[in-house]
């Protein structure tokens, strides 16, 4: 049965601790998307709401890469500024150096009824 969802068993119980969807694997660690997002949602600059992580591989390498992206109807000027700094703080909080950072439009994120991005 593929739920999506994660787990362990300990002591012979199922312990669900996530969603694969809303899962980054870096470096042979396990991070949450959304403790990413708010890595990336709390750089000054940042539009409020406007952060998605995901997990990707090198097409070239086939190494791990992690990649933001931003909602902007309009990005500033200070928009690349901005968007290094984002790359910065969530290459600090994962400890991996192959983070991309864009910009898109809002329009780029379809969402759930809820509001929440829908990541499939």
């Amino acid at each position: 049965l593929r739920t999506g969802d994660l787990g362990f068993l300990r002591d012979g119980r199922l312990c669900v601790s996530g969603r694969h969807k809303d899962v980054l694997f870096v470096n042979g660690r396990t991070f949450h998307a959304p403790d990413m997002e708010e890595v990336a949602a709390a750089t000054p600059g940042v539009p409020p709401g406007t952060t998605v992580v995901v997990g990707s591989t090198d097409p070239v390498t086939g190494g791990e890469r992690v990649v933001v992206f931003v909602a902007w109807a309009r990005p500033p000027r200070s928009a690349a500024g901005v968007l290094d700094r984002v790359a910065g703080r969530v290459r600090a909080a994962l400890g991996h150096d192959d983070v991309r950072v864009f910009a898109l439009p809002p329009s780029a994120f379809p969402r759930t009824t809820s509001g929440k991005v829908r990541r499939q």
